[in-house]
């Protein structure tokens, strides 16, 4: 774990944002992330950028080929990228899509381009449902864990695990059938900003 000042994220606002609009943040993630930047300052240039991650694979599970309609010798898709800004991992995002279901040029655009998932599903007017949230580490349990209260040493560190959160979500087309599940892991460097 690693130690930012204290004012780091107090207040938690982007959590609770995250909590109440799940869906935002996965179909919309990158508009989100690059608002939330410029806000906080993360980077000279608040630019939040899709880095494609290639040589790993991870099958559909039938698990998921069960959720996304589709039979076992259908083609599913594994697609893995990091959100980026500046210097900052923000997000660890990855995708099982049905490339029957986007067609042939989102296809093309998602296997030879960073381009955002969002981004290049939007013409297919996308809806989610959500999975629950899944916390890695509450930062609401973590100030409760602190010494109280916190302002008797203000400058002290706060230990924020790598990962702190996990939106996962079955992606619908404007007929309502299932083309991607989609899984967001956000960082702790969504909070690498100093006090206010």
């Amino acid at each position: 774990m690693a130690g930012y000042p204290a004012g780091a994220g107090r207040g938690t606002r982007f959590d609770r944002d995250a909590q109440r609009q799940p869906s935002l943040c996965l179909l919309y993630a990158t508009e989100v992330l690059t608002k939330w930047c410029a806000d906080h300052k993360l980077a000279s240039e608040p630019v939040v950028h899709a880095r494609r991650i290639t040589g790993t694979e991870k099958p559909v599970s039938p698990e998921q080929r069960r959720r996304l309609h589709v039979g076992p010798e259908e083609e599913v898709t594994y697609r893995h990228v990091e959100l980026t800004c500046g210097d900052h991992v923000l997000v660890e995002a990855e995708n099982w899509y049905v490339p029957s279901r986007v067609g042939p040029d989102i296809n093309h655009l998602l296997i030879t381009t960073d381009t955002p998932f969002g981004r290049a599903v939007r013409d297919l007017k996308p809806h989610a449902r959500i999975f629950p949230l899944r916390c890695f580490g509450s930062l609401f349990r973590m100030a409760g864990s602190l010494p109280h209260p916190l302002t008797k040493n203000p400058e002290a560190a706060l230990e924020i695990p790598l990962r702190l959160f996990q939106h996962r979500a079955l992606i619908y087309n404007a007929a309502h059938e299932p083309f991607s599940e989609v899984s967001e892991i956000y960082t702790r460097e969504i909070l690498a900003f100093g006090p206010p």
